[in-house]
């Protein structure tokens, strides 16, 4: 995808899934891939580069508590290759980077 782009996977149900992806960039900020349906109001995952850094945002199932957000500490926007792994069962989710920098929450 080229600068200022983005990859949509639209998907009817996120409860199961694992999503490898391997990027490379050298922006700060933006969207890198969403999962869901377009619209609101359904399960999502969105993932996004904020201050050199990869974030998670999703909503899975109960939306009361309001959608999280996971943020690695690890920076990536160095065009370096990348490995992220997402895993979702149920409404946890679980983020690797290169096979060491993890962060895991629930929805």
């Amino acid at each position: 995808v080229q600068e200022g782009g983005h990859y949509a996977v639209p998907v009817p149900q996120l409860k199961y899934a694992t999503i490898s992806v391997k990027i490379r960039t050298r922006s700060s900020n933006g969207l890198v891939l969403y999962v869901g349906r377009y619209g609101g109001g359904y399960d999502y995952l969105l993932v996004y580069l904020a201050g050199d850094r990869l974030g998670v945002r999703y909503s899975l199932g109960d939306t009361s508590s309001g959608p999280a957000t996971l943020l690695l500490d690890k920076k990536v926007a160095d065009r370096k290759w990348h490995v992220m792994t997402i895993s979702l069962y149920k409404k946890q989710v679980s983020l690797k980077l290169d096979e060491c920098h993890d962060g895991a929450g629930q929805s």
